[in-house]
């Protein structure tokens, strides 16, 4: 299902999806952190092998739809493209922050609906209590199995077609994929220029300094807790000024970049994303 860890090095608490966990050392399982990209170790076995419900390999989009491994956005996604393939329903709006997801018409009749990954989702997330979903009529889930009974849950369920589904997730987990780690490279080279700041910042000593949260800090910038955005901002314009990124695996090894490039940058143009 996928798993919620906080990374060490930056404390960053960010939830992985099963793909994403690899074996880092026999017997010792990992993800990349999503902001600095060190690895974030998130169960240990012993060598007689894996217990139940670990992550032993990565598992094909289609398992990974038969048995819910899916994020409950990209499913709120795919009916939010694709509704109109499912005969009756039009007129879709959402997903909304709050309450049911969406409301539309089946067959012309306005109705409210909640996108679920499977139809136990439902009763867990315990909507079957909650009176903002009195008026859900339609249940529109991923798994395809059907529930062993109806009590809780909205008269209408519609189960997405999951090779459709498949069809339209695999480009659009792609680009997520290539997107997150272009971020985890900006977020790394941020890293870099934020322990440059924190070396030479005059503000350590002083009562209210809160080392290394410089994100935290009342004395960075205006105060108002620009502090981390700042170094990614800083980390985005040395991609652009040194063209980092035309070719595909420069951009995707920081640790194959010319450090003293990056020194180079913050102390000529440093200041400018501070103020």
């Amino acid at each position: 299902m996928g798993v919620t860890v906080q990374c060490e090095s930056c404390n960053l608490t960010d939830r992985y999806d099963s793909g994403e966990i690899y074996e880092r050392l026999i017997g010792e399982w990992a993800v990349n952190c999503s902001r600095c990209g060190e690895p974030v170790f998130v169960m240990k076995v012993d060598k007689v092998g894996l217990p139940q419900g670990s992550f032993t390999k990565k598992r094909s989009v289609e398992k990974r739809a038969m048995i819910s491994d899916i994020r409950e956005y990209w499913i709120q996604e795919y009916f939010k493209d694709n509704f109109n393939k499912y005969e009756g329903i039009s007129d879709v709006e959402g997903p909304f922050g709050t309450g049911p997801d969406f409301k539309g018409k089946i067959r012309g009749r306005e109705v409210m609906i909640e996108v679920e990954r499977d139809c136990g989702c439902y009763l867990k997330h315990r909507h079957h209590l909650d009176s903002r979903f009195d008026n859900v009529e339609l249940l529109v889930v991923l798994n395809p199995v059907e529930p062993k009974h109806m009590e809780g849950l909205p008269a209408n369920i519609l189960f997405i077609d999951i090779p459709d589904f498949v069809e339209w997730f695999k480009p659009k987990a792609r680009n997520y994929a290539i997107q997150k780690q272009k971020m985890q490279v900006v977020d790394r080279i941020a890293g870099y220029f934020k322990k440059l700041y924190y070396y030479e910042c005059g503000d350590k000593e002083r009562d209210m300094a809160v080392c290394p949260n410089c994100e935290l800090c009342p004395y960075f910038g205006e105060g108002g807790g620009e502090g981390w955005v700042a170094f990614q901002n800083m980390a985005a314009g040395f991609i652009t000024y040194n063209g980092i990124g035309k070719e595909k695996e420069e951009m995707f090894d920081i640790d194959k970049m010319d450090k003293e490039k990056i020194h180079e940058f913050y102390y000529e143009y440093g200041y400018a994303f501070m103020i």
